[in-house]
């Protein structure tokens, strides 16, 4: 299941900005991307990820590209 959005008319407290840097440069990301779609500066051409990475069967979305997750350090969290 993803979420696209969550509408709500709570009050809710926004979370503080993240004050550190995340990837620390080790591009395994971008080495791994097999439709080049991510750049040097952390931007992500979405077009070319979803012609590479999504393919709908049986009008189901599926994903079958999970490169750029698969390499990351942090994917099951981060810690600082």
């Amino acid at each position: 299941l993803w979420l696209g959005a969550v509408l709500t008319d709570l009050e809710l407290e926004s979370d503080p900005m993240v004050d550190y840097n995340f990837c620390d440069n080790c591009n395994l990301c971008i080495a791994s991307c097999p439709s080049l779609a991510i750049d040097g500066k952390g931007n992500i051409d979405q077009k070319a990820c979803r012609r590479t990475c999504y393919v709908v069967t049986k009008g189901v979305l599926d994903l079958k590209c999970w490169k750029c997750r698969e390499v990351c350090p942090h994917r099951f969290g981060f810690k600082r």
